[in-house]
């Protein structure tokens, strides 16, 4: 039986041919790696015999026996020394995406008015490549490019869905278009949007921004008369004044 001290010599004199069976490992977080073995020759040399340590114990750590256990997505090495001599192991540990959600389920929108939507990742640290695929079901409604954002098209619904590596998530688009000069929202124009545009004229009533858009047909930033005397002669006429 060799006594400590006769087995650390016998040990440093092997150690010139020792050789590590793995130097790169890729474990999926909450994996347990216990297959690390150093050999010179013959030898199985113990991986208690080495002092083990991680550089970034937020990825991976390692205990007395060499086992790798995976904590969090990323890099790290693995060192195994004893005297002057080290082996580096190479970590890669990988955080599966389970779903991912959008910061609205369901939105309104109405003319020139564009919003984008927002992708969270469940784990929020996965590693997986993160990119995002958008698609609308219906572009002739609402359209959406690479970044997100959507942008109304005509009034109707659709529904956007995100795609990240076959995890999916939806947002359904309504669109109310409101056509220039229709004050009451009922996608018409009308003697009674010229109605409402004398009212709020003859109150000498502030408009709001979106009233003022939409019924402010000579452009001249007021709602008077005139614009009242546009919608109904595009009514009579059957025009349209977008």
């Amino acid at each position: 039986v060799y006594s400590s001290n006769r087995y650390t010599e016998v040990l440093t004199k092997y150690l010139d041919e020792a050789v590590i069976n793995e130097n790169h490992f890729t474990l999926t977080k909450g994996e347990t790696n216990s297959d690390i073995e150093i050999t010179s020759g013959e030898w199985k040399l113990g991986n208690n015999t080495f002092e083990w340590s991680s550089l970034n114990e937020d990825v991976a750590t390692v205990d007395e026996y060499g086992r790798i256990s995976a904590v969090g997505g990323g890099n790290t090495i693995i060192i195994a020394k004893i005297g002057d001599m080290q082996f580096k192991i190479s970590v890669q540990v990988d955080v599966p995406l389970e779903s991912i959600s959008l910061n609205q389920s369901d939105i309104l929108l109405t003319n020139k008015e564009t919003y984008k939507l927002e992708v969270s990742f469940n784990p929020i640290d996965s590693t997986i490549e993160k990119n995002i695929i958008w698609t609308s079901s219906d572009s002739s409604i609402v359209e959406v490019n690479e970044d997100g954002i959507i942008t109304p098209i005509k009034s109707g619904t659709a529904t956007i869905t995100a795609n990240v590596d076959g995890k999916t998530a939806t947002c359904e688009v309504t669109v109310k278009m409101h056509l220039k000069g229709d004050m009451d929202g009922n996608e018409k124009i009308t003697p009674y949007d010229a109605l409402l545009i004398n009212v709020i004229y003859e109150q000498r009533r502030t408009p709001t921004a979106e009233e003022l858009e939409i019924g402010d047909i000579d452009g001249n930033g007021r709602l008077t008369p005139y614009d009242a005397l546009l919608i109904n002669v595009a009514y009579e006429n059957r025009t349209s004044l977008d």
